[in-house]
């Protein structure tokens, strides 16, 4: 018999423990090994920036640097080595099961969340997906669901507010990963979308909200412009 799941947040919530336990138990083996390519790229990226020296002064990349601010925080918290950095990714990688759980939760139902979080995280495993090593596909994923997931709160909600956080979240997404750029349009379409269905349509409203998600998304990459401008 299938466990009864669907609308039962505590049996999801339970379902969810156990699947972050196993992803940790398996991602513990793989803490020591050696960094890949990328990895080794964003490592030493991120130790300059320990060492006070800002992106692209003596080492050069097309990434835009919040891959490598994450590395330095991982790094400034769990060591630069190579455990820290797999430490990080098991941390972050965790997060995003998580967030995962919670937006199939929110768009459907507890086991549409269970399967959708069971799903990602042994798909987020796989070697043919690079899932073993700390890529950017994954630092990025965090601020994406997060975005997305206040996003839907600010629709059910109506609170101004959250769609700036949310766009928030999207910009430094795209910060981190320059592929992330592609979920801030997709927000303000599906913001528009949802809130052009309510009739009457309040015009005001919409362009509010709208203007606050884009602003809050604009934030990141014109403070990452500022800061790289002032340091030269």
């Amino acid at each position: 018999d299938s466990v009864p799941i669907r609308g039962s947040n505590r049996w999801a919530w339970a379902l969810l423990l156990v699947i972050l336990l196993v992803i940790t138990a398996i991602r513990i083996r793989l803490l020591s090994m050696p960094l890949e390519r990328d990895e080794g790229e964003f490592a030493y990226m991120g130790q300059l920036m320990l060492d006070g020296i800002p992106p692209y002064k003596i080492a050069y990349s097309m990434k835009l640097p919040g891959i490598y601010a994450a590395y330095a925080l991982v790094m400034a918290a769990f060591g630069q080595t190579t455990v820290g950095i797999h430490l990080g990714l098991l941390l972050v990688n965790l997060t995003s099961i998580t967030l995962v759980f919670l937006l199939g939760k929110r768009l459907v139902d507890p086991t549409v969340g269970v399967v959708a979080a069971a799903s990602y995280a042994f798909n987020s495993l796989s070697r043919h997906m690079l899932g073993t090593s700390a890529h950017a596909m994954h630092f990025v994923l965090p601020f994406i669901l997060g975005g997305m997931l206040l996003m839907l709160k600010g629709i059910e909600s109506g609170k101004a507010r959250t769609f700036f956080w949310s766009g928030l979240l999207l910009g430094i997404g795209f910060v981190v990963k320059q592929h992330g750029v592609l979920f801030i349009p997709f927000a303000a379409i599906y913001v528009f979308w949802a809130l052009f269905r309510v009739k009457p349509v309040c015009w005001k409203d919409l362009l509010r909200k709208e203007g606050l998600l884009l602003a809050g998304s604009a934030i990141p990459f014109g403070l990452t412009c500022s800061i790289l401008y002032k340091l030269g």
